[in-house]
C-alpha cells in the first residue's frame, strides 16, 4: 500500500455516503418496496439485522459484492439492475472521490 491515502473510505469529506453506494441502497430500498417486503423479512432472509438493512438502504454502510449478489437471487433481479440508471453527474462525483492516485488514469468522461 505504499503510497496510497489508508484513510480511503470513498466518503465525502464531511463523512457522507459516497454517492454509489446512496444509489445503490435506493434500488435495494425500492426493491424491497416493490416485493412488498419490510426490513425485518429482507433482514431475516440475508441472516443480518433490519438496522443493517437500513443502513444499506442509506449508504451509510457499503453493501458486499456476494450480499448484493444474494439480494438479486432472492429477488430474481440481475446484478446490473442496481446500477442500473446512475448518471454521468452522479458517477463523477462518486469519482472525485477516489485518491489522487486514481486521478492520473484520465478516465472521466
Amino acid at each position: 500500500m505504499t503510497g496510497q491515502n489508508k484513510t480511503f473510505r470513498g466518503k465525502k469529506e464531511d463523512g457522507s455516503a459516497n454517492p454509489i453506494d446512496v444509489y445503490v441502497g435506493s434500488r435495494i430500498h425500492e426493491l424491497r418496496i416493490l416485493k412488498g417486503w419490510s426490513q425485518n423479512k429482507l433482514a431475516s432472509m440475508l441472516g443480518i439485522t433490519f438496522q443493517q438493512i437500513q443502513k444499506y438502504e442509506k449508504g451509510t454502510n457499503r453493501i458486499s459484492a456476494s450480499r448484493l449478489w444474494y439480494i438479486s437471487q432472492l429477488t430474481g433481479v440481475s446484478i446490473d439492475y442496481f446500477f442500473r440508471g446512475i448518471s454521468v453527474e452522479l458517477w463523477k462525483e462518486s469519482f472525485r472521490l477516489l485518491p489522487p492516485a486514481w486521478k492520473d488514469l484520465d478516465i472521466i468522461p
